[in-house]
C-alpha cells in the first residue's frame, strides 16, 4: 500500500484503486462496512487478503455487508 500512496489516483490500476478504497473504508474503525464486489479487479493473490480482512473485521465486531 505504501507504494500506492505516492502515485496519483489516475495512474493506479483497477486493483490498486480497489485496495485503496478498502483501506479508506476501514481506516477510522467503522461500526459497519458496506462493500460492493470487494474482490473485483484484484489479482488472485490479493483476493485472499481481502477475504482475511473481512473475516478479521467480523471477528472484531464490525458489521460487514457485501
Amino acid at each position: 500500500m505504501l507504494k500506492v500512496l505516492i502515485k496519483k489516483v489516475e495512474k493506479l490500476s483497477g486493483g490498486q484503486r480497489q485496495a485503496v478504497a478498502i483501506a479508506r473504508s476501514t481506516a477510522f474503525n467503522p461500526k459497519v462496512v458496506i462493500m460492493d464486489e470487494p474482490t473485483a479487479a484484484l489479482a488472485i493473490k490479493e483476493v485472499g487478503k481481502v477475504l482475511d480482512l473481512i473475516n478479521s473485521l467480523k471477528k472484531t465486531g464490525v458489521g460487514v455487508i457485501v
